[in-house]
């Protein structure tokens, strides 16, 4: 089960991501749909049967923007300009001004916190629960 998330920053009003099938929100973990496409396309994926893989949200320094990496990617991508040189991962050190508290699977709650925003670049951006997806 994945969840849905929505962004909001307090500073510059910046709320829109580049999300599945041309949405705002971004979709991040993965579902039973995610395990089938990786069984089929990415079988070196797959540890124990299980996907090794998540989507992750992510933003591109030089366009501004934020987005859900793709399955599969190695490395991940810009969905606008398709460089990898200037994405950096909200999962990772860094991306939020104090670090956020985990969830039981070890993953950052991307809930709580202040985190980075690539347009105004200060600690302003919150990720907001909008669902689950599977």
């Amino acid at each position: 089960m994945g969840h849905i998330l929505e962004i909001h920053c307090s500073n510059c009003g910046l709320d829109e991501a580049l999300g599945e099938d041309g949405s705002d929100s971004l979709y991040i973990g993965n579902g039973m749909m995610d395990y089938e496409i990786l069984a089929k396309e990415h079988p070196d994926k797959l540890i124990d049967g299980m996907a090794d893989l998540t989507r992750e949200p992510h933003y591109c320094s030089s366009c501004e923007i934020i987005f859900a990496n793709e399955l599969g990617d190695d490395p991940v991508s810009c969905q606008k300009c398709k460089s990898s040189e200037h994405v950096h991962s909200y999962n990772s050190t860094g991306t939020c001004e104090t670090e956020p508290p985990l969830t039981e699977y070890g993953e950052p709650d991307l809930t709580k916190g202040n985190y980075y925003c690539p347009r105004c670049k200060t600690f302003s951006l919150k990720f907001l629960e909008a669902g689950l997806w599977d």
